[in-house]
């Protein structure tokens, strides 16, 4: 389909398509021109923090320090908030971070969750490592056992052919 002079391809997305970003982004290229080095490089910077741990971590730890407030925007009922406080759903997610420059604020929006992050992301992976570690001397340990019992197996079944021919 030609739209505005270009070569783009309207999609039906009244479906649910899992593939839609990249459907999109390949809509995008298509519109700019397919070797557009702004493109490529805001693609490159955009798959190197989607697969970024720490960007991970960062909104795991983020959704644990503000779990009331997504708790109460999506699954508590409007009404039940009026009972309880006297605030419309509106008033009441504001009043939970009154001034976006407030302590509390940058503390439970920032600082907390990037100092959850950094223990994630810096300690955790030594206790992993000593779990793994003990992991795999287990498998190990394991393995070995399973070769004894099968070379005890072996010399049982040879010894049984021994006894027959005698």
């Amino acid at each position: 389909m030609q739209r505005c002079g270009t070569n783009f391809a309207y999609k039906d997305t009244t479906d649910y398509n899992p593939g839609i970003l990249k459907d999109t982004w390949e809509n995008i290229k298509s519109v700019l021109g397919a070797s557009n080095e702004f493109l490529d490089s805001a693609e490159i910077a955009l798959n190197e923090r989607i697969t970024s741990p720490f960007y991970g971590y960062f909104v795991v730890a983020w959704l644990l320090f503000n779990w009331r407030l997504l708790y109460d925007a999506f699954f508590v009922d409007q009404e039940i908030l009026y009972k309880k406080t006297g605030l419309l759903r509106s008033e009441y997610l504001n009043s939970l971070f009154p001034n976006p420059l407030s302590v509390e604020f940058v503390a439970h929006s920032l600082v907390f969750p990037l100092l959850l992050t950094i223990l994630f992301f810096w300690i955790f992976p030594y206790g992993t490592r000593i779990f793994y570690r003990k992991s795999i001397k287990n498998q190990i340990e394991l393995k070995i056992i399973e070769l004894q019992e099968t070379q005890k197996e072996k010399r049982e079944e040879k010894n049984l052919k021994l006894n027959k021919k005698k």
